[in-house]
């Protein structure tokens, strides 16, 4: 009887340490975005296409805003261009740009209203955007909870702001 359970939990003790040891269980394709508010409008942007999400760091102003270009901010120890992203988005600016987000190599700064909060959302909830607008900056719309948001594109909002930067300097 002994014998028996001591297998018996020699056998658990196995399961439990294997089940550490796989790989989590996947439960079908999904999109991790950031849900975040410029100008009071409701956008996503992709956890992927970013390297950090910082708030309140004080943005040293420039004479000159350019381009969209609010001025530059330390962090880790460098200088980033931040930029705003109501700007590019043809939304009205506010002062209360609290938070940014760093993207891109090498990295630049997106400044913006509000962070709401992480989404996971499935492949089943995301679409092509149909903002003839903004189609370049919005490639996808996610809908979650109910709300639709444009899923903004940062790797082309990056190389936007690095063509219309080597324009200036031409």
């Amino acid at each position: 009887m002994k014998d028996h359970a001591v297998s018996a939990a020699e056998e658990l003790r196995r399961t439990f340490d294997a089940s550490f040891a796989a790989p989590p269980p996947v439960a079908g394709v999904h999109h991790d975005l950031l849900a975040v508010r410029v100008a009071g409008e409701s956008l996503a942007v992709r956890r992927a296409e970013t390297r950090g999400l910082l708030a309140g760091k004080r943005v040293v102003r420039l004479a000159n805003d350019a381009h969209g270009m609010l001025g530059l901010v330390g962090i880790r120890g460098g200088v980033l261009p931040v930029y705003d992203l109501a700007f590019f988005l043809r939304l009205p600016r506010s002062e209360s740009r609290r938070w940014i987000v760093l993207t891109g190599s090498p990295s630049i700064a997106l400044a913006f209203d509000e962070f709401e909060r992480q989404l996971r959302v499935p492949d089943a909830s995301m679409a092509q955007s149909s903002d003839a607008d903004r189609r370049e900056l919005v490639g996808a719309v996610a809908t979650f909870e109910g709300v639709a948001r444009p899923v903004l594109d940062l790797a082309f909002l990056h190389a936007e702001i690095g063509r219309r930067t080597a324009e200036k300097f031409r």
